[in-house]
């Protein structure tokens, strides 16, 4: 001890020396008291590394425990104020490539390649904030997922990022700039581009997208299912923001890519296990097309099958219901829609028990409005229907609000 001040020192060996970590152990308390890094490549390079990329404006493209950023072909983690428990965890990362061919054969059936790497393997602790780096391979990238793990007990923290989610900024822009509007307004703003949904919110916080999205795609044809999900008549996905999305400059964008099958409507939204949806709306891709329909059908002069609550008219394969004038609380009850085949034998197995096919939907995935007027339409099989009940049933007073039923005359 020298004046108040604590010094020691020990001597180096005479080779090349990569890089230093010293620490100070208490073995009373079985723990460290401290603990510093010095790596001979990344200690003067990562923080001024990390400094020019904050002073040119840079977002990471993760923001958690470490924010990392992108810079080359390479991810530099930085946490400013950083002690010996934020740099004692092992990172981890997971590559997807763009091509699994890129993958060593072993990685290809989980679809992307794992490392694991401690901070001071590249890295450096100096002036308070813990810096390290990893160079990314030479081959096309999807996205990654990243962060520190605890053998035996988890994950203490993870991000994701999508290489993809880069574009959905200026996309979203782009079509803002042209007019487009979007096909669901709600939480988040859903734009239809081309085949692919995308969410955008602005101003968005961590909490609003920390909830996992869903989709429920209802196609045209039940026959596009996977057969587990043709007797509940809807695909079902659900994905976190950051599997595909990005936030950036305080907007959120994400994106869902549709499948190749025709759509007839979507029901998507945010929602918490064990809770109701943080929000839900629905798209009908038929609904642009039903105003002339109806036009058409009125000005031939053809009446409607039911006069009801709703009037709905047959037009070959599909019941279109409309209601004149119409408003938000008219169409909040589910409708029903159950047909009755000639031959029991059209019936899949599950449903010939009790008889009838049952087609049941709601407004915001198979109508719209229009002018104060709602339509909707929902297909019908292609097998000899010999009658159809239909109306639409309050879940909340358990009660139908209308009910109808009719022969349908070949």
């Amino acid at each position: 001890m020298f004046e108040g001040m604590c010094i020691a020192s020990i001597g180096l060996p005479d080779y090349d020396i990569k890089g230093i970590t010293t620490w100070q152990y208490d073995s009373d308390e079985d723990a460290v008291a401290w603990i510093a890094g010095y790596n001979a490549s990344a200690a003067l390079e990562l923080p001024r590394v990390a400094e020019k990329l904050r002073r040119d404006g840079m977002d990471p493209v993760v923001r958690s425990d470490f924010d990392v950023y992108l810079e080359d072909e390479r991810l530099i983690y930085v946490r400013d104020s950083c002690t010996a428990e934020n740099a004692d965890a092992p990172f981890f990362l997971h590559l997807y490539p763009d091509d699994l061919d890129d993958l060593p054969p072993s990685r290809r059936e989980v679809r992307f390649d794992s490392f694991s790497f401690d901070l001071l393997d590249r890295g450096v602790m100096v002036e308070g904030g813990c810096f390290t780096s990893f160079d990314l391979p030479d081959y096309k990238i999807a996205g990654f997922t990243t962060g520190q793990f605890v053998h035996g007990e988890g994950n203490l923290w993870e991000g994701k990022y999508r290489f993809a989610a880069a574009e959905l900024p200026g996309i979203v822009e782009e079509l803002r700039g042209r007019g487009v509007q979007p096909v669901i307004r709600s939480n988040f703003d859903v734009y239809l581009d081309e085949y692919r949904l995308i969410y955008f919110k602005y101003p968005c916080t961590t909490e609003d997208a920390a909830a996992p999205f869903f989709v429920h795609l209802y196609p045209d044809d039940l026959d596009d299912l996977p057969p587990p999900r043709r007797e509940a008549r809807f695909d079902s996905f659900s994905f976190d923001m950051l599997d595909q999305g990005v936030m950036v400059e305080g907007g959120c964008f994400t994106s869902f890519d549709l499948p190749d099958y025709k759509i007839a409507g979507l029901l998507t939204g945010q929602f918490v296990h064990g809770e109701d949806n943080l929000w839900e709306n629905g798209h009908s891709f038929s609904a642009a097309e039903l105003p002339g329909i109806v036009e058409e059908l009125r000005g031939r002069g053809a009446e409607p099958v039911v006069r009801s609550y709703f009037d709905v008219y047959m037009d070959n394969d599909i019941l279109i219901y409309v209601r004149d004038p119409c408003d938000a609380s008219d169409i909040e009850a589910e409708f029903f829609l159950h047909v009755v085949p000639s031959s029991v034998d059209d019936l899949p197995p599950p449903r010939k028990e009790s008889g009838f096919y049952n087609l049941d939907f709601i407004f915001e995935t198979h109508g719209s409005m229009f002018g104060g007027m709602c339509i909707a339409s929902a297909g019908l099989p292609d097998y000899k229907i010999e009658r159809i009940r239909t109306g639409q049933w309050d879940s909340k007073q358990q009660r139908n609000v209308w009910k109808e039923e009719f022969d349908v005359v070949e």
